[in-house]
């Protein structure tokens, strides 16, 4: 066997690891000294609290506004049928589980998020139009 097929000897080795603990040593001096901007996003304050409340108001409470012909019309089934559907995904997702956000407050209810989530199917619509109770 030629020295010409031997692929790396043991020379070659330890001049490669050199090389590349050389430039792993620069592309880590590079990556400090780029700047990292902080990008601030833009807090829409939602009022979930008194979304939450509204939604139990209108259709959830014990003497909700809108009977149950209306919100059938609205949702497109009846209320205990909602109620079930919400009370199963909350179980079933942790999606619809209440959570809090980095800032530690309350997130959306486990009631909005169905809320939007179901009339969005039931009129085919668009998150931005369900804003109601979020």
């Amino acid at each position: 066997m030629s020295s010409s097929s031997t692929v790396f000897s043991s020379s070659d080795s330890e001049g490669t690891d050199l090389f590349i603990s050389a430039l792993s040593t620069m592309a880590q001096e590079n990556a400090s000294q780029i700047p990292r901007h902080i990008i601030r996003r833009i807090q829409i304050n939602r009022d979930r609290e008194a979304g939450h409340d509204l939604l139990m108001r209108h259709y959830f409470g014990p003497e909700p506004l809108y009977n149950e012909k209306l919100f059938k019309r609205r949702f497109r089934m009846q209320r205990p049928l909602f109620e079930r559907i919400v009370n199963d995904l909350e179980v079933a997702d942790t999606y619809f589980q209440l959570r809090w956000d980095a800032r530690g407050k309350r997130g959306f209810t486990p009631l909005q998020k169905c809320t939007s989530a179901i009339r969005q199917l039931a009129y085919g619509s668009t998150a931005d139009l369900m804003d109601d109770y979020l």
